[in-house]
């Protein structure tokens, strides 16, 4: 997920040209980057939580970044 946000960011390029980058079309991308990791950390912590609810046996071992 991060490698491909980073990837969109960059659009091929190097870090020193994000900032010849359109303005507005930046902050779209970055807008969907952070929108990507909002939907992630709600599904990992739903899915946290349902693991820990369940009989033991099962275990939930994934980092949350």
């Amino acid at each position: 997920m991060i490698k491909n946000c980073k990837e969109r960011i960059l659009n091929g390029k190097k870090n020193e040209d994000i900032w010849k980058r359109d303005p507005g079309e930046l902050i779209e991308i970055l807008g969907s980057c952070i929108k990507l990791y909002r939907e992630y950390r709600l599904c990992y912590t739903e899915t946290k939580d349902k693991v820990e609810s369940m009989p033991k046996g099962k275990t939930f071992d994934f980092s949350d970044t």
